[in-house]
């Protein structure tokens, strides 16, 4: 899913309508409430945000959003680590965040984020 927010509502349903065509998911929002009703950052693929909102600004938002994200290629590489704890709070983790991490065992909570991407990425992990 994209999420696009934007307060100007041609802008808004331009990129919807734009990214819809071109067979993407899209959901806009007028503002950051409204943002914050419908956005599900377990699905989210990429937000695109207008920085000059009114009230909250859409770079609050990214704050807010990736502050309960682990990035990209976070621990990639790190062939010595051997355990990582995730919060039950961790939304998203980046497709490459432990790759090549051959003795990684990821520390869970059942039925959390993190549980479902160890299952889906083939790697080790226990439970709190």
């Amino acid at each position: 899913m994209i999420y696009c927010v934007e307060d100007e509502k041609n802008i808004r349903e331009l990129e919807v309508y734009t990214l819809i065509l071109s067979g993407y998911d899209a959901c806009g929002c007028a503002d950051t409430v409204e943002f914050y009703e419908k956005a599900d950052p377990k699905d989210a693929e990429l937000f695109l945000l207008d920085i000059m909102l009114p009230g909250e600004d859409g770079l609050s938002i990214l704050r807010k959003v990736k502050k309960n994200s682990i990035g990209e290629e976070a621990f990639c590489y790190c062939e010595s680590l051997t355990d990582v704890t995730i919060p039950a709070s961790v939304t998203g983790i980046g497709y490459s965040a432990f790759d090549a991490c051959p003795n990684l065992t990821l520390t869970v909570t059942a039925g959390s984020y993190a549980e479902t991407y160890a299952k889906e990425n083939g790697l080790k992990y226990q439970y709190k």
